[in-house]
């Protein structure tokens, strides 16, 4: 901002009459036009108090940035992904202001998080001021650069936040999505960088001159793009996924007696769960104890309940829970894959006809025949015969939509489907493992649960798909309503296979004396992923001089290095003896995942010696768990000297400015004082 200030004397004629000498009127006073006109050592008097007036000015104004003409020079951003939800996010901003009569002291950007903390704005000499303002998907950031820039001049700061509402989740997928140019302005060079810990494996991403490298720990995207225009906007995408995923799953089974009188001795048959090729399940448990347990002819794990007596309008409640670990299979080699005449003589069983895989129909027969002829391994002929019925046989919505309602609805089977040209994903997955098992090749049913989102899934939410042998290979999974091919993704819960039979060899509803039941099952899926672990930890630092009679800064930082939140934090401080600490309880909210949080505390002695403080740390988990932990701080205090260096240079220090003060004082009043005496003289 530049002040310009010029004199300004205004000569008027004279009035009628008016003689030389007298005063005009008030506006046009020739008494003042008179004080202008100067002879050289007034002008020196004025020139100085104007010099005085303007460093004064200089100091106290306070220049506001006018909006102008800026340019990006360097945008380097990283984004790093610290767990299933918390993504570390570091930008590098170099701007090149170009508006000539204009500086800029203070800078407003956005960062796209609504829900952005841990948030640090510095430049090369430490931290800078700020204040931040949340909405839905953006904190507004109003910094104060601590400088003035000017037209030509250049300017960086980095920028450093947490987020937790960047990463969508679903089973093991994920997908990392950000706005990371959105600001209209033309840049020199632009910086991508994504990076991923090893345990997820990438499957593409977005903006495209980004390219993937692999290390010890991590999987990098990285690139650049030069002189970016002023219309280019760029969004972040990555999708990427865990090669495995665990879910905790309750079952919870409602039997409301309707009837109207009680049921004595209720019997009934429950699944548990099944040990698919890919999925591992925990030791179950169950309110209530099971009278037995027995694994069915395809091995699934069943159980039996009895209750004494469930009256009119009570409800029977059987909750079962286990966690239950998926591994998501490798890719499969079409080389790899042998031929019918490779595949094992004990697994020939899983070829056979049943119900509703009527493998000797005619239809059936010509089908699979036709299908398979020309292929020469089992992969061709397993793929041949999804391709066929993904493109031909199409959903039955209208089924669907009876079944979620809770109408009973007939099972199409494998021909009746074919004849239909479409079901449900039982109905397509009967016809799919019947034409495989038609073609001699080993093919099972699997039905359970898919994971969507955490929550509670209702009666008939439950999904049917295959797996097939390929020799070579092993065990495929193929879904034919979903159309997955090989690798399914990782939210196919398996809750029941059906191998040797097309149908159950259990009842949901065993013998019941008496009474009439319906019959609710519901399934909570909370997956492991989504509970976090908070792990908070004290350090204390003494700052400064650690003498006595003096104050003795401690600085405590809370720093959670887990990646859940620690509810509730709040640290009480003990000290030694003959030692006074200035606050005796510290609360710092609720701390997040990876954040630090700090405070300071004062404490003061008059005694010389070793002293601790004792930091007892309490918090609250996600799961309500109150924890308590304690942490110490050793330091030694000195006694401090009678007359310390910096005291005498403090001391000398005043005097100089004292000295210069009344100098510049007897300097005024000289200065005043020869004024006064030229303008008596006048």
């Amino acid at each position: 901002m530049v002040i310009n200030f010029r004199p300004r004397c205004i000569r008027g004629k004279l009035e009628a009459g008016q003689q030389k000498g007298e005063p005009q009127a008030p506006e046009l006073s020739t008494f003042n036009c008179r004080r202008m006109q100067l002879n050289g050592v007034d002008r020196k008097i004025i020139i100085l108090v104007l010099i005085i007036f303007a460093l004064a000015l200089s100091v106290s104004i306070h220049a506001v940035a006018a909006d102008g003409d800026y340019k990006v020079l360097v945008y380097n951003e990283t984004v790093t992904v610290l767990d299933d939800r918390t993504v570390m996010v570091s930008l590098d901003y170099n701007f090149s202001w170009n508006q000539d009569g204009y500086i800029v002291r203070d800078w407003s950007m956005n960062i796209p998080s609504g829900d952005a903390y841990g948030i640090v704005v510095e430049n090369d000499n430490g931290p800078l001021p700020f204040t931040s303002t949340a909405s839905a998907n953006w904190t507004s950031l109003d910094i104060d650069l601590m400088q003035d820039v000017h037209a030509g001049q250049t300017y960086m700061f980095k920028v450093s936040y947490l987020s937790q509402d960047n990463i969508q989740s679903i089973g093991p997928e994920r997908d990392l999505s950000m706005w990371t140019i959105s600001d209209n302005v033309p840049k020199d060079s632009v910086s991508l960088t994504v990076k991923i810990p090893n345990s997820y494996g990438v499957v593409n991403w977005d903006p495209q001159f980004m390219t993937e490298t692999n290390n010890a720990n991590e999987t990098v995207l990285n690139g650049q793009a030069a002189n970016v225009s002023a219309d280019t906007n760029l969004m972040l995408n990555v999708n990427y996924a865990t090669t495995e995923v665990r879910y905790d799953i309750v079952y919870q089974y409602l039997f409301n007696n309707t009837g109207s009188s009680t049921d004595f001795g209720s019997e009934f048959e429950l699944p548990i769960y099944t040990q698919s090729v890919d999925q591992e399940n925990t030791p179950y448990s169950s309110i209530p104890a099971p009278v037995s347990t027995w694994n069915d002819s395809s091995e699934n794990l069943r159980a039996n309940y009895t209750f004494a007596q469930i009256g009119p309008g009570d409800i029977a409640n059987i909750t079962v829970s286990y966690q239950t670990e998926i591994m998501l299979p490798p890719t499969i080699d079409p080389s790899s894959s042998g031929t019918l005449s490779d595949i094992p003589s004990s697994y020939l069983g899983y070829t056979s006809a049943d119900k509703y895989w009527e493998i000797n129909d005619p239809a059936i027969v010509s089908l699979s025949q036709n299908l398979t002829r020309n292929e020469q391994t089992v992969l061709g002929m397993v793929k041949s015969i999804y391709n066929f019925t993904t493109t031909n046989i199409s959903y039955d919505y209208v089924k669907y939509d009876l079944i979620i309602s809770g109408v009973s609805v007939e099972r199409y089977g494998a021909v009746k489907t074919l004849s239909l040209g479409m079901g449900v994903c039982e109905d397509i997955t009967d016809l799919f493992v019947t034409l495989c098992r038609a073609a001699g090749i080993p093919a099972i049913e699997i039905t359970g649960p898919i994971y969507s989102q955490d929550g509670l899934m209702g009666i008939g939410e439950t999904h049917a798909w295959a797996d097939v042998y390929v020799p070579g290979y092993g065990w495929l999974e193929v879904d034919p309503t979903w159309k997955e091919f090989g690798t399914l993704d990782g939210r196919h819960i398996a809750e029941s296979t059906f191998s040797n039979s097309s149908e159950p060899d259990w009842i949901i509803l065993g013998n019941f004396r008496s009474g009439t039941y319906e019959v609710l099952t519901y399934i909570t899926m909370v997956t492991s992923s989504s509970l976090y672990l908070a792990n908070p930890s004290i350090t204390a630092v003494a700052v400064g001089d650690l003498q006595t009679g003096t104050p003795i800064d401690l600085k405590v930082l809370v720093s959670n290095f887990g990646n859940g939140t620690a509810y509730s934090t709040n640290v009480t401080v003990i000290g030694s003896a003959n030692l006074t600490v200035s606050n005796a309880s510290i609360s710092f909210g609720n701390v997040r995942g990876y954040d630090t949080e700090t405070a300071s505390l004062v404490a003061s002695t008059e005694t010389a010696g070793n002293y601790s403080v004792v930091f007892n740390l309490k918090y609250l988990t996600d799961a309500g768990q109150a924890v308590n932990q304690s942490y110490i701080c050793n330091f030694l205090v000195t006694k401090k000297p009678a007359f310390t260096l910096d005291e005498l240079a403090s001391s000398v220090n005043d005097m100089i400015w004292m000295g210069l003060g009344v100098g510049f004082l007897i300097a005024l009043v000289a200065i005043l004082a020869v004024w006064r005496t030229k303008r008596s003289g006048f």
